[in-house]
C-alpha cells in the first residue's frame, strides 16, 4: 500500500483515500485475455451460484472505470451480458487514482445502484414468508438509512 493508503477514512459509507481528483490518465498496458472472457464469465457464475442459495436476487456489478481508460473497450466487450450492470466510463475527475472513486464518484455510484436496486425490487414478487429470526432481526437492527 502507498502511505496516504494508510489514511483512509470512511465518511457517509463512502471509501475515499485523501488524493485530489485525477486530471489525466495514465498510460496502460494494452489489456489481453487470453481465456477469451471464459474468466470473468466463470467467475461472475461461482459468485452467483455461491451466493443463490441465501438469497433471490444475486447482481454482480463492475465498478466504472474512467472514460478516458486506454482498455475501456476491452473492458466493455469483456464484460458486455457477463455481469449484472454494464461497465460504466465516467469522467476521469470522478477518481483519485487507478482503483477510486472520489467523494462525488462514489456518490455517483450509489446512486446507480440504489436505482438498479430499485428497479430489481419492482420486478421481483414477494414470495419470502419466513419468520424473522434473531440473526435476522440483528441484521436489520446494523442497517442504518442515511437521507
Amino acid at each position: 500500500m502507498r502511505p496516504e493508503e494508510d489514511q483512509v477514512q470512511v465518511r457517509n459509507g463512502f471509501f475515499t483515500p485523501p488524493r485530489a481528483a485525477r486530471k489525466y490518465c495514465e498510460a496502460a498496458t494494452p489489456m489481453s485475455d487470453p481465456t477469451g472472457g471464459v474468466f470473468s464469465r466463470q467467475v461472475v457464475s461461482n459468485y452467483q451460484s455461491r451466493y443463490a442459495e441465501e438469497s433471490g436476487v444475486v447482481l454482480i456489478n463492475v465498478a466504472p472505470v474512467p472514460l478516458c481508460d486506454q482498455n475501456l473497450a476491452a473492458y466493455s466487450a469483456e464484460l458486455n451480458g457477463v455481469t449484472s450492470n454494464s461497465l460504466l466510463p465516467l469522467p476521469i475527475g470522478m477518481f483519485n487514482d487507478g482503483r477510486h472513486s472520489t467523494a462525488i464518484g462514489s456518490q455517483v455510484v450509489s446512486w446507480l445502484v440504489a436505482e438498479e436496486l430499485k428497479e430489481v425490487t419492482k420486478r421481483i414478487p414477494v414470495t419470502d414468508r419466513r419468520p424473522l429470526t434473531a440473526r435476522t432481526m440483528a441484521t436489520l437492527k446494523r442497517v442504518r438509512l442515511h437521507q
